[in-house]
């Protein structure tokens, strides 16, 4: 954040300022950043397959939603990567100048925003059906729901 002059006053920003660092490591940052969100929730969709037994359903239901979270991780990531053409347009804006461009930032960030919301309910709605069919004492199932619907929060 210092080294993109990230919540630095404009005025204390100097005039001979380089953003590529900075620029860089929020390039580096926003490539890591869904790979290890969609890993987490793959680690989750795991759990559940175990959890699921033999409900034919949901087991579909949980490898539909595994599937679709890691072409989601791989699709984004490759997103990001590929940006902007060159790559390195991203840190040295002098190069969008050169002939260089991007992809719109707004709609690729709404985009991606809006499937993982969507695949972050379906890993919180899985595991609620599941519990439902638990052969286990009703408090521990309400207690069990609420600590997942935690997620939700």
């Amino acid at each position: 954040m210092k080294l993109a002059y990230i919540g630095i006053h404009i005025w204390d920003v100097p005039k001979d300022a380089d953003f590529a660092a900075g620029l860089l490591w929020i390039y580096i940052v926003g490539a890591v950043y869904n790979p290890i969100l969609a890993l987490v929730k793959q680690s989750v969709l795991t759990l559940l397959l175990r959890l699921a037994g033999t409900k034919p359903a949901v087991r579909m239901a949980v490898w539909i939603t595994a599937i679709f979270n890691a072409a989601e991780m791989v699709a984004v990531f490759l997103a990001v990567i590929f940006q902007c053409t060159p790559i390195e347009a991203f840190w040295k804006p002098q190069l969008l100048t050169e002939g260089g461009h991007c992809i719109e930032a707004v709609p690729f960030g709404l985009a991606t925003g809006c499937l993982t919301i969507l695949t972050d309910l379906a890993t919180l709605a899985l595991p609620i059906y599941i519990f439902f069919d638990l052969k286990i004492k009703k408090r521990t199932k309400i207690a069990l729901i609420f600590v997942f619907l935690l997620g939700f929060l």
